[in-house]
C-alpha cells in the first residue's frame, strides 16, 4: 500500500495484492482500490499513486497488474483491456473494464482463469 499525504493529512492512497490466476500459475498483483480524497481529484495525486505503485510492482518482481477500472485513465501507464474471457473475476464485471499491465513480455497472453 501506498499513501500520499501532506502535513500528516492523507491525500490518497492504491493497495495491491498478489493473486494468481487459476490454471496458469501465474502470481502476479490486483491493483486497487486507488483513492483520492474528495475535492483533490484532477490534481495529480492518483496518477503518482499509480506510477509508485507500478514502480514497486516492477521492483518487486511481478510479471502483470491486474484491475478494474477505466481505460482512458489507465492506458497511459501501460494497461490494457484484457481479452474478452480470458480472466474471469470472482464477481461480476464488466470485461471491457478488466485491464492488466504486462511488466513481462508476453505474459498478457498466458493469463487465464479465474
Amino acid at each position: 500500500m501506498a499513501v500520499a499525504e501532506e502535513g500528516g493529512r492523507l491525500l490518497g492512497s492504491v493497495r495491491m495484492s498478489w493473486i494468481e490466476t487459476a490454471g496458469t500459475g501465474t502470481r502476479g498483483l490486483l491493483l486497487g482500490p486507488l483513492a483520492v480524497r474528495d475535492g483533490l481529484k484532477g490534481k495529480g495525486i492518483g496518477k503518482a499513486l499509480l506510477r509508485r505503485a507500478v514502480d514497486a510492482a516492477r521492483e518487486a518482481g511481478a510479471p502483470y497488474i491486474l484491475l478494474v477500472g477505466d481505460k482512458p485513465y489507465y492506458w497511459p501507464f501501460g494497461f490494457e483491456t484484457v481479452p474478452r474471457g480470458q480472466v474471469q473475476m470472482p464477481g461480476p464485471v464488466d470485461p471491457a473494464r478488466l485491464l492488466v499491465c504486462a511488466l513481462e513480455p508476453e505474459v498478457a497472453e498466458a493469463l487465464g482463469g479465474i
